[in-house]
This record gives structure tokens, C-alpha cells and sequence, in this order.
């Protein structure tokens, strides 16, 4: 089985392909707020840097934790989207990561409980019957005013409305005292929608209309949920999953103690019953379905009215640094395993990376099929020339090359093709001629059992060797190689690092290569046009991108509602159309769908407009990223990373920003972490 991926890998198949394994670590850190400060400090102030530093240095690999409780916009609590973007948090690490992918910190605190932010109209029609039955007229009228039917949805869904549509002073920061009453107003609305979402969950759960998961729905908090989908929901917790459990003894209710921050307290200050027994469910939930091996427990005595702090506990503190780090690096260790570090295996990483690039631009695109039909003519023709696929910025070159790369087999009548393909610029051994030659002579190779000691180390032998290595080429092992993004490589007509590419091809060989088409520099565009001239044999098989018709913008704007499970109102959809006939671009498209997506048909008209150009469209988009994320977070990323010149990886820019003042003063507004670094 592991010889017939990696051969698959090696012919650039992306039929089932599943994502590469990476070379970061990065963990979730899921805790509840006040009652795990301390642990949270010492985590980042401690045992973070030292991890940091140990990958890295031992293993080459970088190391990141994620703390999703620092630096949480009020707009994110505001349009109840907090929840959501932990969950989608837990499910990118646990894709990407290296080991490690989620830590527990779990105290005696059941912590906050979001109200479930959409429902199924069907569920909510049995919540109605529910609250009839109940007599919850309070309750039914708190429905009215805070859910509304979006029909957008399929099926349609009952979509809880942003805080500040009905309080309209809940963000406010202008007028503190007005801020300060709702958002009190809200407190007081979120305490009797919980009483009344627990017992019509009860009621519903009783009468046999909805199960035990589905009433959590209703009642469970933020760790809850965490809980579940990093640990329970994970086929192999043992490989990915560290649990903390810390029972705090003797826990002293004195005036001006601390309780309220490790404990659920009731409006009445004694311990909320409700909370406690959720927290004591999910502890034993722990202890049936967690391996032992990972969970580690600690029971520290409460001293004084603090109760916890770095001098009366260190002992417990030091297990804790102790027992983290051991199991973060055991696990590490068991995830390098699966890495291989060989010659081969940095290669096929190489590979697999590549393709799986082409399988997420493949990713809801619909096929265009003319211009797949030309690309089609030319691989299966006599052309002895390459083949100059050109066209704008968002033109959609990448993702045609992927749909070629998906059908090239088909249109072959070998067995055992040798299919290259590259997205140049996107990796370390694709950013250069000689890194990219060596790359390929080495999948050359590997598919020729030829050995790979062989490939000359020197720029100028290694072209020769690779334009010899093509003439191998052959009925039973054609050559195709794509190279999407040649500009990256690109200088000009004379000076380009082009020279390895043969013209004329060796029989049985082609070359498909996607051009960046050059719109103000007019010198370098003809440099370009000459270059591209002479590698296509003068037009003969340069294919120009155009922009989507029409009618092909609403095909593809169907295919992506259909695959969301989304539909547009009459109106939002006339005003999508309107907006596409001034620019079809598929660049232009795919931004455009992320907005009109988020439509719901409630919306007013003056809340469902869309931009007419890709450069509109793009700052359309990045107001939006601003507004939900902190517009100095955005700005400066996105400045960082536009001058790194040869790119910048997710930890460096962590690290980068984490020197920046500006984006720590505006990350933390409201919290004043003991670590001023980026969570």
C-alpha cells in the first residue's frame, strides 16, 4: 500500500489524495479563562520557549500554541461567532500538526455557555411545541425578538442576531455608561434563555424528540464543546491529546476570596449545582475514554484568599512544567516516526506538497472545458514545442493546470506516464533553476529506476543532464511536465534561466507552463511576449485565459452555493449577476462568493452589495477580514508578509508580530497578559 502512494505521488496522481504531513507542530491550548491564568503563564512564559527552542534545534520542525482566549474581539462576541472559530481552530491544528494537536486544561469550572447560534427550522418548530407545553411565554417572546428565519440556509435555519441589532448601545465604546447597561441587559437575557433552553432540551430529550447529544446542544459550554472535538471526537488521542485535570481542595468562600474564578457561581454567590455536575460528567467522561498515559492529575490545596499563586505552589507548578513537557515531546518524537527524513522522502514530500496545492484550487471549480479541449489537442498532437498557458492575475491559470493534471491520463493511451507538475514559488526546492532541475531529474529518475547519484550538482551540467534525461521519453513512459507560475522565474528574454527548457521537445515529451501576463511594466511585457513567442512556437500553442462569460459565472456561482448548501434570495442574486457581468474574472468570482455567501435573506438591500472590480473587491474583502479580526492585526501581517522577500512562515510571522507594540496594544485592549507575546 505504501509503495503504490508513493508511486502515485511520484506520477502525480491527486485522485483521493490526502493533505502532507507537515513540519510544524502547533497545539491547542483549550482552558476555560480566569481560573487557569496561572498555568497559562507558566506555559507561555515557561514551557513554551523551551519546546520552541528544542524542536527546532533537535528536529528542525517549528513549535506553536494557540490560546484562542487571548485577544477576542467584541465583534466576534458580538455576532456570537467566538465558539465557531475555536472549533475551527481545533480542526486546523489537528490537520497541520506534527504530533500534538490539542492540551486540556481542565479545572472546576464549567465556564461560559454560548446560546446556540442557529437551529434547524424543524427543531425550532418542536422548540415552540415545547414552550407551549411549558407555558415559557417569557421565553417564546425572547425567541421572537433574538432569531430570525434565513431561508438562505438548506434547510432553512433559525439564525440568532448579533447583540448589538437589538441593544444597540452593546458596543458602544464612545458611551461607556450606555455599553456598560446593555451589555448588563444581555447578561440578564443570556441567564433566562439558558433556564429556558435546559428545560425544553429536558422536556424535548424526555419525550423522545430529540437525544442526549443534541440536548448538550443547549446546555453545553465552550469547553464542553472543545472537549469533545479535540479529544473524544479524535480516533487517536493517545498520538495527538494531553489532558491537565487540577481539582483545587478546601476551595475558601471568605469575602474577597477568589472562588468566583475557579468555581460556576449562582446569582446568589454559592456554587451553581447545574455547572458542577456538567464539570463532574465531563470528568468522568475523561476517565472512561482517555488513556491514562495522557491524563495527568493534580488535587493543590487552596491557601488564602488568592488561593493559587507561583509562591505557595510551586511544587505543583513544577510537576506541571514537568509532566507538559515530557508529553508534548513524547508525542512529538512518536510523530517524527512517520516523517522520512531520507533523500527520497524530502522529495516526495516536495511532490505531495505540490499536489495537494492543485487539489485545493481543484476545489469546487467547474471545468472549462474549450480551453481543457486545446490543452488536451496538444498533449495528445506531434507538437515538438512547449505549450504557454497566459493570461492575467485571478485569470485562473492555476486552477486550469489542475484540472489538466486531474484529466491528462485519461487522454493518454499509457500505462505508466511520467506526470510532473509544480506550482513555482511555493516551496523551498521551486523557487530557483536549480533547485527545481534537481527536483525534477530526481522524479525522472526515481520513475526510471535510475540512481540519483547520478544529477549533477552544478547549474550547467544539471541543464544538460535534465534535457537528457526527457529524451527518455518513450511510447511506454511519455514525459509531461506542467510548471504552473513560470514568472517566478522569469528575468527576461536573454537572462531568463529558460535555456534547460529543449525546443524542440523530444518526441513523446510536453511541456505546459502557466504565465502571469505582465498588465503595466511595458518593457518587461515584451520581453514576455518574445519569450513566450519563441517557447510556443511563435502562438501556435499559446492558450490566453479571458475572463469567465457570463454564463459561465452563473454556472460556477451555482456549483459553489449548491456544494454550501446556500441559495440567494431573487434580489441578492440579480445583484450578484449585475456584478459579474462588469467583471467575470475568476479571481473576481471566487472573492466575490466568499461575501455574497455570508447573505442572509433577511438582509437589507443596502447590506448585500458587491464591488465591480477585482481591486474593489479585494479591499471589500480585507475590510471585512479587519472588522472581524482587528484591522491592525491584518494590516501589519499582510505588510510583513508582502516584504518578506523570499516568504515568511506562520511561526516567524508570530514571532514578528509579537515585537510589534501596536498589534499587541490592540490584541490585548482589554486583557493585560503577563506575556506580551501573540497567543
Amino acid at each position: 500500500m505504501e509503495e503504490e502512494w508513493i508511486l502515485r505521488i511520484y506520477t502525480s496522481d491527486i485522485t483521493d489524495l490526502k493533505p502532507p504531513s507537515t513540519r510544524l507542530v502547533k497545539v491547542y491550548i483549550a482552558s476555560t479563562f480566569t481560573d487557569m491564568m496561572l498555568e497559562k503563564t507558566v506555559l507561555f512564559h515557561q514551557i513554551y520557549p523551551q519546546l520552541k527552542q528544542y524542536c527546532m534545534d533537535k528536529y528542525g520542525i517549528e513549535f506553536q500554541m494557540v490560546d484562542m482566549r487571548w485577544g477576542v474581539r467584541d465583534e466576534a462576541t458580538d455576532d456570537h461567532a467566538t465558539t465557531d472559530i475555536y472549533l475551527q481552530e481545533i480542526d486546523n491544528c489537528k490537520k497541520i500538526s506534527l504530533g500534538p494537536s490539542f492540551v486540556l486544561l481542565f479545572g472546576q469550572k464549567y465556564g461560559y455557555r454560548p446560546l446556540p447560534n442557529k437551529i434547524d427550522v424543524a427543531l425550532y418548530e418542536k422548540i415552540l411545541d415545547a414552550i407551549e407545553n411549558l407555558s415559557l411565554k417569557e421565553m417564546r417572546g425572547m425567541l421572537d425578538t433574538w432569531y430570525k428565519k434565513d431561508t438562505n440556509c438548506q434547510p432553512s435555519q433559525m439564525i440568532l442576531q448579533p447583540i448589538s441589532s437589538i441593544l444597540t448601545n452593546f458596543m458602544n465604546k464612545k458611551v461607556p455608561a450606555m455599553q456598560v447597561k446593555d451589555q448588563e441587559r444581555w447578561w440578564g437575557i443570556l441567564q433566562t434563555l439558558h433556564k429556558a433552553f435546559a428545560q425544553v432540551s429536558d422536556y424535548l430529550l424526555s419525550t423522545k424528540q430529540i437525544n442526549k447529544k443534541e440536548s448538550l446542544f443547549f446546555k453545553s459550554s465552550v469547553i464542553d464543546r472543545e472537549l469533545r472535538k479535540g479529544i473524544i471526537e479524535d480516533p487517536d488521542p493517545k498520538s495527538h491529546c494531553l489532558v491537565f485535570v487540577r481539582d483545587m481542595k478546601n476551595i475558601n468562600f471568605a469575602d474577597g476570596s477568589r472562588a468566583p474564578h475557579f468555581l460556576d457561581i449562582d446569582m446568589d454567590g454559592s456554587p451553581d449545582r447545574m455547572s458542577a455536575e456538567h464539570v463532574e460528567s465531563l470528568k468522568n467522561l475523561l476517565v472512561e475514554q482517555v488513556d491514562r498515559k495522557i491524563t495527568f492529575r493534580y488535587d493543590p490545596d487552596w491557601i488564602g484568599k488568592q488561593g493559587l499563586s507561583e509562591e505557595t505552589h510551586q511544587t505543583y507548578l513544577n510537576n506541571f512544567v514537568r509532566d507538559f513537557n515530557r508529553g508534548i515531546i513524547k508525542q512529538v518524537e512518536r510523530g517524527l516516526k512517520t516523517v522520512d527524513t531520507s533523500q527520497q522522502g524530502i522529495l516526495t514530500y516536495e511532490l505531495h506538497s505540490h499536489l495537494w496545492k492543485m487539489k485545493m484550487a481543484l476545489e469546487g471549480s467547474v471545468e472549462r472545458k474549450s480551453e481543457l479541449e486545446a490543452i488536451k489537442s496538444y498533449i495528445t498532437g506531434d507538437s515538438t514545442s512547449s505549450m504557454v498557458i497566459y493570461g492575467s492575475s485571478g485569470s485562473g491559470k492555476t486552477c486550469l493546470v489542475a484540472q489538466t493534471v486531474r484529466r491528462v491520463k485519461e487522454w493518454i493511451s499509457s500505462d505508466a506516464p511520467i506526470v510532473m507538475a509544480r506550482i513555482l514559488g511555493t516551496s523551498p526546492f521551486s523557487g530557483s533553476v536549480q533547485q527545481l532541475l534537481t527536483s525534477l531529474c530526481k522524479q525522472i529518475s526515481f520513475n526510471l529506476e535510475l540512481p540519483f547519484e547520478d544529477i549533477p550538482q552544478e547549474i550547467v551540467p544539471l541543464k544538460t543532464y535534465f534535457k537528457n534525461l526527457l529524451r527518455y521519453s518513450s511510447v511506454a513512459h511519455p514525459i509531461i511536465v506542467f510548471l504552473d507560475s513560470f514568472e517566478t522565474l522569469f528575468v527576461d528574454e536573454h537572462n531568463n534561466g529558460a535555456s534547460w527548457l529543449p525546443n524542440p521537445l523530444p518526441k513523446y515529451c510536453k511541456i505546459v507552463i502557466s504565465f502571469l501576463q505582465e498588465e503595466t511594466n511595458g518593457a518587461r511585457a515584451r520581453e514576455e511576449q518574445k519569450f513566450i513567442n519563441a517557447l510556443g512556437a511563435a502562438g501556435e500553442n499559446i492558450l490566453h485565459l479571458r475572463n469567465f462569460s457570463e454564463k459561465f459565472a452563473e454556472k460556477v456561482f451555482l456549483t459553489w452555493l449548491k456544494l454550501s448548501n446556500k441559495k440567494l434570495t431573487n434580489y441578492q442574486w440579480r445583484v450578484v449577476l449585475n456584478s459579474s457581468a462588469k467583471c467575470s474574472l475568476p479571481l473576481f468570482c471566487r472573492i466575490a462568493y466568499t461575501e455574497f455567501m455570508k447573505w442572509r435573506s433577511y438582509y437589507e438591500k443596502e447590506d448585500t452589495q458587491l464591488c465591480h472590480t477585482v481591486s474593489t473587491m479585494i479591499q471589500q474583502l480585507l475590510d471585512s477580514l479587519e472588522n472581524r479580526f482587528d484591522a491592525t492585526l491584518v494590516e501589519h501581517s499582510l505588510a510583513y508578509i508582502a516584504a518578506s522577500k523570499h516568504g515568511i512562515s506562520e511561526s516567524e510571522l508570530e514571532d514578528v508580530l509579537s515585537l510589534d507594540d501596536l498589534v499587541l496594544n490592540s490584541i490585548y485592549s482589554h486583557q493585560i497578559p503577563v506575556i506580551r507575546r501573540l497567543p
